[in-house]
């Protein structure tokens, strides 16, 4: 089973346990013995909003957060059901792509003279150069949370989670997941 919980709050023991579906999930997980795994979503939402707010130590703010959530969650698990889950049953992941800037939005904030430029440019591949040179700009910012989760946090994508699951699913349910682009 793969029960998604929002970590876009913290986690605390209230919220826990005012969780009625995860209750749930646990006593069907203790009664049938099915393994679990618990995903942590919308964690770079909650890194988004702290970023805006505390904008000098975000970073730590954010791995502290992530790292209270799981153990929160372990213990209120490992307390109230008195079921014994391991930190890997407890994954950070990231469903959604990261949005991608378009490239007519790219092209009206060009600065006057690069506008320029790039209107008299012949060359299509150079215009492509200049279009993803100023493009990375203007992303970098937006990615610099998805990057930190990404490497800090080790927040898994849709591909590394479907590998994750992988390990944890007999063969045969492999082929299943391939088709997941």
């Amino acid at each position: 089973m793969v029960y998604l919980l929002s970590e876009a709050k913290t986690l605390d023991a209230d919220s826990i346990s005012k969780n009625k579906n995860l209750k749930q999930i646990i006593e069907l997980r203790m009664n049938y013995q099915i393994p679990l795994m618990i995903l942590l979503t919308h964690s770079d939402d909650h890194c988004d909003t702290i970023k805006k707010i505390e904008t000098n130590n975000w970073e730590k703010i954010c791995e502290d957060n992530f790292i209270n959530n799981k153990k929160n969650l372990i213990n209120y698990i490992k307390k109230e059901f008195k079921l014994e889950m391991s930190e890997e049953d407890i994954i950070h992941v990231v469903l959604v792509e990261p949005k991608q800037i378009p490239d007519e939005e790219v092209i009206k904030k060009f600065p006057k003279k690069l506008k320029d430029r790039y209107d008299k440019e012949k060359n299509e591949e150079k215009k492509k150069d200049i279009l993803e040179i100023f493009k990375s700009g203007m992303e970098s910012p937006e990615n610099e949370v998805r990057d930190f989760i990404e490497e800090k946090i080790n927040v898994l994508d849709q591909k590394k989670l479907i590998e994750k699951m992988k390990e944890k699913l007999p063969s045969q349910y492999h082929s299943v997941l391939i088709q997941i682009d």
